[in-house]
């Protein structure tokens, strides 16, 4: 006996002293004993951890999981096996390796279960470590190509199931490699740090940009029923290579070329995808840089096209070959016209009517873009006056103009072709983008102040983009907000999107300001922005952009106008 109680004591002895942290249960399941080290490890008292206590160390997320292990533990009496969170003294969680035996005694009866759990927090960090870098640019923090290919994988199967059109975008900075030789590879990796950190701030919903190589990055754009998100992600793209990048401390201007191909319309396999896009980018490199370009065989086959399209925009002007269509907005609950958004668009002799995305970028970058913003500022007046006199109570009418034009020398000169229509104010609202202010926000004030002391409205068009601060906003004079249609798009399905739309709008009534949401293409949107209080709509469900003379119908029957009677008798039917 004297022996046995020896060997009990040498081993309390050891299992106290012991390091590692160890444990004891009895057959139902409650603690009976913990060693030193697990004390020191939680900062807690023996007999905080009897019994039930010791659940209290456990992170909350881990406790169902662990119970069903330890259920399956006692029922088979199989050893324990289980990876947890535990908290330390100092309130971190770590991860904790748990290994339980079962004991029993001589006749087999079970007595419980002795266990032992080891810190693994240090190594799986490693795992981790390991497995971004497998997965992932260390330059750059972005996915790399082996990832990003499996993830368009993953968007086409998504967006094959739904029926959708799914873009992918190829897209590098121009000139790098004069860069390169310039500026030092150092300047060079800086500046491919820096636009992926932009891509981070720009990125919409569910978009996913990686790095390739090199100058060479891919976006995956959001899926939807026909190609105009890609023209929105393509423009956020040029829009952020437009801000000065600083390089060696010296401010540079660049610009970027983009290549877009579209699932299913180019390809059904990831490299198809992307070997289209890539052809699409060499296309844009063609036309001169700061460009965008689809796979399009027709209309991108060869550098000649650009020049072409640049000679004929030339003509176009003078020529009166633009047009101008308006897509009307909407008010809720009573389906009021209350504005209309201006879309220029080109009656091409040859190709037909081609939608601004065709030709504004090339506009900017052939020096076009100041005669054909002020074209769009007369063009708008002419219209106004022209419905005035005809006995039309006209309403406002929103134009966008670029970061370039507002910020610009020009734009005087663009409000004096509208204003010579001796209007009433309030009838004109110029729509910048969140880009517009992240340069110069003092300079952005002055104007916008000045605009609206002379009767112009502004908006702040594809509001939630990142650029804004809340403190900003305060300071900034405008009239509207508008929702950006990535919240749109998925308000009637997706708890973030519907959290963010019901922020703006709250906070747009917080301010005093006007909020429209844009992009409302069915009624299960409507309803949920009606519901959020959005006071008016912009999109495809109400009204899709159309040319002067039926807008004019919906000048004559503004309440309710005729494109949503069939949502009224809809919602009388429920």
């Amino acid at each position: 006996m004297a022996e046995t109680a020896l060997d009990r004591e040498f081993l309390w002895n050891l299992l106290e002293n012991i390091p590692a942290m160890i444990w004891v249960t009895d057959a139902d399941h409650g603690c009976i004993h913990v060693n030193r080290a697990t004390l020191a490890f939680t900062g807690r008292t023996l007999e905080q951890m009897l019994h039930g206590g010791w659940r209290e160390t456990i992170h909350p997320d881990d406790l169902v999981p662990l119970d069903a292990s330890i259920a399956a533990h006692h029922q088979d009496h199989t050893p324990l096996r289980a990876e947890i969170r535990n908290r330390r003294r100092d309130g971190e969680y770590r991860w904790m390796q748990v290994h339980g035996q079962p004991l029993f005694d001589p006749d087999g009866t079970y007595r419980g279960t002795i266990g032992l759990s080891l810190d693994i927090t240090d190594a799986k960090r490693h795992e981790h470590e390991l497995a971004r870098m497998v997965t992932h640019d260390k330059l750059t923090g972005l996915p790399n190509r082996a990832l990003m290919e499996s993830l368009i994988e993953a968007a086409v199967d998504s967006a094959r199931g739904d029926g959708r059109k799914l873009p992918v975008l190829t897209f590098g900075v121009d000139r790098f490699q004069t860069i390169n030789e310039t500026q030092g590879h150092g300047a060079g990796d800086a500046l491919l740090a820096e636009v992926g950190r932009r891509i981070g701030l720009i990125r919409h919903g569910h978009e996913v940009a990686g790095h390739l190589s090199g100058n060479r990055f891919v976006m995956i754009g959001e899926a939807g029923v026909s190609t105009e998100n890609a023209y929105r992600t393509a423009g956020r793209l040029l829009d952020l290579c437009r801000v000065p990048f600083r390089l060696n401390d010296v401010p540079h201007e660049l610009s970027a070329s983009i290549g877009i191909s579209i699932f299913p319309d180019d390809g059904h396999e990831p490299g198809e995808l992307m070997r289209a896009a890539e052809a699409a980018l060499q296309t844009a490199k063609q036309l001169g840089g700061n460009h965008f370009a689809f796979f399009d065989r027709d209309l991108h086959g060869n550098a000649k096209n650009r020049f072409d399209l640049e000679t004929d925009l030339r003509r176009a002007i003078p020529a009166g070959e633009l047009v101008l269509h308006f897509q009307p907005k909407v008010s809720l609950p009573d389906y009021r016209l209350v504005g209309f958004e201006a879309l220029v668009r080109w009656q091409h002799p040859e190709r037909g009517m081609l939608p601004p995305v065709t030709f504004v970028n090339l506009a900017e970058e052939a020096g076009l873009i100041g005669p054909l913003t002020r074209w769009v500022f007369e063009a708008v007046g002419r219209q106004q006056r022209e419905w005035i006199d005809a006995g039309l109570v006209p309403v406002p009418i929103a134009v966008n103009v670029s970061p370039r034009e507002f910020l610009g020398d020009l734009l005087e000169e663009h409000l004096a072709a509208y204003k010579q229509y001796d209007l009433p104010d309030g009838l004109m609202e110029i729509e910048i983008t969140e880009s517009t202010m992240i340069d110069d926000f003092d300079r952005v004030c002055r104007i916008v102040q000045t605009l609206t002391d002379a009767g112009i409205k502004v908006a702040m068009d594809d509001f939630g983009t990142g650029y804004s601060s809340l403190a900003n906003l305060n300071r900034l004079p405008i009239s509207t907000l508008k929702i950006d249609r990535a919240f749109t798009k998925d308000v009637d399905w997706d708890r973030a999107s519907r959290a963010v739309a019901s922020a703006i709008i709250s906070l747009a009534a917080e301010l005093g300001l006007d909020v429209v949401a844009e992009g409302v293409e069915t009624r299960e949107q409507l309803n949920v922005l009606r519901t959020l209080k959005c006071t008016v709509v912009q999109g495809f469900l109400t009204g899709r952009p159309v040319p002067a003379d039926e807008a004019v119908d919906l000048l004559r029957h503004p309440s309710p106008i005729p494109t949503a009677r069939a949502l009224i008798e809809a919602a009388r039917a429920q």
